[in-house]
């Protein structure tokens, strides 16, 4: 959506993208689609601006609003994706998250105190390290892998592969 400086929402526009079933427990989507849809909303959000009398360029910030824990992996390279994306609620990594447990006594707060997270097929680390043990692509070339969030891959293609940054 977008408010000007009194905070009063002007307009909203969002496109929700395709989401690819994959076995039975996968969830992924499409990274590029992603990028396409990202310049299809700003690209309307513009006109819908020009066509108010409001000229664009008074646009201070954007924000972006995704799934936090949805996670790509793409070359630094090329800046294109090794894989789909793998969505948040994709369970596809319970037999690592299981490895994981078995190793510490069943204790899924094992890395609470570190990171804040639980062993939990929810978060990140666990969606790379299905990437790098089921792609080959990504486990053969790593130096040449960027790994991220959706925000992470929406800010690197928005700034021209110029910017990597994650939590």
């Amino acid at each position: 959506f977008l408010k000007n400086t009194a905070t009063t929402e002007i307009y909203t526009e969002q496109i929700v993208g395709s989401v690819r079933c994959v076995q039975e427990t996968g969830l992924e989507h499409d990274p590029t689609e992603i990028i396409q849809n990202c310049h299809e909303v700003m690209y309307d959000v513009v006109e819908k601006l020009k066509n108010k009398g409001i000229n664009p360029s008074s646009i201070i910030t954007i924000g972006i609003t995704n799934q936090r824990e949805t996670t790509v992996a793409w070359s630094k390279t090329t800046g294109q994706p090794y894989y789909n994306a793998i969505v948040w609620n994709d369970l596809r990594t319970a037999d690592i998250c299981r490895k994981f447990l078995d190793k510490y006594n069943n204790n899924a707060y094992h890395f609470q105190s570190i990171n804040g997270l639980l062993i939990n097929t929810y978060f990140t680390a666990f969606k790379i390290r299905w990437l790098i043990e089921n792609v080959p692509e990504i486990a053969n070339n790593l130096d040449d892998v960027y790994f991220g969030t959706i925000d992470a891959w929406v800010k690197y293609n928005l700034t021209n592969e110029k910017e990597f940054s994650t939590d």
